[in-house]
């Protein structure tokens, strides 16, 4: 059976490929609308669940993932732009906030969706660091507008939850129910 990743990150290429050796990647075309009016749980889970049924086939496993920032009931999702990520950044500073990763996992049987959950604690940070941190990267593909993985040490405090789920594909939780599944021939590594 066919396995079929409705996302064009890198990063959850790179993810996907410590569960399962070979799948294709499809990408998406949705319109990413947030919600404001539902929790940025919802909002996840809803993305998610839109781009796999948007790239899903018959006979295959498609797996769609979203993930966004949220500080006191505020969705962080990607920028508009350089400067809406550095505001992004201003508020995060000192503060904890919360990542969460929604995900969708359907076959021809079955739509399983969910999320996962990891706190950032963010160190204070000055304005000149947000500044060059901004300017060096493209913030406006990130939700909340930074990558966790190539942020500055100096920048998180703290992780409470899998860094998996704040890069944006809940390992764990996405390999339980491959293999709860027991698809076809997935080679799960």
């Amino acid at each position: 059976m066919k396995i079929i990743l409705a996302s064009s990150s890198p990063r959850r290429v790179e993810l996907l490929r410590k569960l399962v050796a070979d799948f294709e990647i499809r990408i998406p075309e949705i319109e990413e609308r947030l919600d404001r009016k539902k929790s940025a749980t919802a909002n996840a889970e809803f993305l998610a669940a839109e781009k796999a049924r948007a790239v899903f086939e018959k006979n295959s496993v498609t797996i769609g993932g979203d993930t966004l920032g949220e500080l006191a009931g505020k969705i962080l999702g990607k920028p508009r732009d350089k400067s809406e990520a550095a505001e992004f950044l201003r508020a995060l500073a000192g503060k904890q906030h919360a990542v969460i990763s929604g995900f969708c996992v359907k076959t021809d049987e079955h739509e399983i969706v969910g999320h996962a959950k990891s706190l950032v604690e963010f160190a204070d940070i000055s304005d000149t660091a947000i500044e060059k941190y901004v300017m060096e990267n493209p913030v406006e593909n990130f939700a909340a507008g930074y990558a966790i993985q190539n942020l500055p040490k100096n920048f998180v405090q703290k992780i409470d939850g899998s860094v998996e789920t704040i890069i944006g594909f809940p390992l764990q939780e996405i390999g339980k129910i491959l293999r709860s599944l027991r698809v076809g021939q997935i080679e799960l590594r």
